[in-house]
């Protein structure tokens, strides 16, 4: 099965998500914060100018800019995880049971993790991952994946 880049697994994944959990029209506004949240992130990995520095950048600086690009990924991140939080709140008992194999899968791959192990690996929806179940990749796979 051929890999999709970076941006087309998340946004597949969470159409694949919203039809899964069956939104209701109750929870639109939760699920549209969730979705937006994931997206803004997404951005945020894959955004070139994020580690584009001229060529005379001294190591302090270029360690500055680490630093910041972390700062903003992690806020980023928390929104996800709000946003997330809050969606799951609003959840049905079988939504949850959907939300508990794949709400957190849908950003695993900007973080380097993949599911792992049979069905999973092999794309089947029945066989998703628990949410121990992620393997994290090289951060030189990483790297390579966002630059697809």
């Amino acid at each position: 099965m051929p890999t999709l880049p970076l941006a087309s697994l998340v946004q597949t994944r969470l159409s694949e998500l919203r039809t899964e959990l069956a939104i209701e029209p109750s929870q639109r506004s939760a699920w549209d914060r969730y979705a937006q949240s994931v997206l803004r992130l997404l951005d945020d990995i894959t955004r070139l100018d994020d580690t584009t520095l001229p060529a005379n950048t001294t190591a302090p600086q270029r360690l500055a800019r680490v630093a910041d690009v972390a700062r903003n990924r992690l806020t980023a991140t928390e929104d996800v995880v709000d946003a997330a939080l809050a969606l799951y709140k609003d959840l049905n008992a079988s939504q949850r049971l959907v939300a508990d194999q794949r709400l957190a899968e849908v950003a695993m791959p900007m973080f380097g993790a993949r599911p792992v192990g049979g069905a999973a690996a092999r794309g089947d929806r029945a066989g998703a991952p628990r949410r121990d179940e992620f393997d994290f990749q090289s951060e030189q796979t990483m790297g390579s994946q966002l630059t697809r």
